[in-house]
């Protein structure tokens, strides 16, 4: 049993396609020993199981046609619906833009918390996740082990039960409402350009056609996390494109957006996943040096 949506371990050495390719396993076993032999699995029958009990309906519907998306280079994840018996009354998925600095991105997480703390009104705590790609290094300017791990002491006085952790660590749990931090492109953002990697077992795997793929997957780990409800913080200069999808997506009437007033960006015309930004008297893309993209500016010349 397994669900090719929520392989995340391919840096410990998984490789997906062999899930994939279940039902062809025997007639691709070349070596016809008796030890071989062992490994046959027989006639291979498919069951999808669609049924999801723990998050709402919305939010099961924009996480799959996320990881099914057309724009994935090659989408070879397994079709199939899920259905969940919670409806919401309302939009489900918030996405909420601040200003790139390390001060605004911990003042909007802030804020976000003392919203549902406004909201909440049920006796037993609300439980939340807080969570970032990594729990080791690479935080996104602002956060840190000890502002993150301090959120439960601050909060649960105010009847939220604040858990932080990676999204790796959370796959199988489950909260009422998860909130996503550095959801940005480029530097400690999410997706990573370069996800740290075992070059060893990089080399034994196959390549992968689209190389955000299992950045991807772990981005529907998260977001069905959640129960009732997903906040996505992203920095309003550069959006990780991600959001930028989400945001072109067909399920708008499940997303509230509150985008930051008079912040102009441009996407990069090279990569089309990042955005142009200006440093000293460069144009780049913020996905430098992954988008060859720099250039020199003459108008920075002033």
């Amino acid at each position: 049993m397994g669900d090719d949506w929520q392989a995340i371990n391919r840096f410990a050495g998984s490789d997906i396609s062999e899930f994939r390719a279940l039902h062809d396993f025997n007639s691709r076993i070349d070596d016809k020993t008796e030890a071989a032999s062992r490994l046959a699995l027989g006639s291979v029958d498919v069951r999808k199981l669609s049924a999801t009990f723990r998050c709402e309906q919305q939010i099961a519907d924009v996480a799959r046609s996320f990881v099914m998306s057309p724009t994935q280079a090659n989408n070879r994840h397994i079709d199939k619906k899920v259905s969940s018996n919670r409806q919401a009354a309302g939009p489900t998925l918030k996405i909420v833009e601040h200003v790139d600095s390390a001060k605004e991105r911990l003042d909007a997480l802030h804020d976000e918390l003392a919203s549902l703390v406004k909201r909440h009104t049920a006796r037993e705590p609300l439980q939340v996740f807080v969570l970032t790609r990594s729990k080791r290094s690479g935080f996104p300017d602002g956060l840190s082990v000890e502002a993150l791990q301090s959120l439960n002491t601050q909060y649960l006085p105010l009847g939220l039960d604040v858990h932080w952790d990676s999204m790796h660590a959370t796959k199988g749990l489950g909260r009422d409402h998860v909130i996503l931090v550095g959801m940005d492109s480029g530097k400690k953002g999410f997706p990573s350009d370069h996800a740290p990697m075992d070059n060893l077992i990089e080399a034994l795997l196959p390549d992968q056609p689209d190389p955000w793929e299992e950045e991807r997957r772990l981005f529907y780990v998260a977001l069905t996390r959640a129960k009732h409800g997903v906040t996505l913080l992203c920095a309003a200069e550069r959006p990780s494109m991600f959001v930028n999808e989400l945001l072109q997506s067909e399920h708008q009437a499940s997303i509230t957006y509150v985008p930051l007033a008079q912040i102009k960006r441009v996407l990069c015309p090279v990569c089309k996943k990042g955005w142009l930004q200006r440093q000293n008297k460069y144009l780049s893309c913020t996905r430098y040096p992954y988008c060859s993209n720099k250039r020199f500016d003459k108008t920075a010349l002033g």
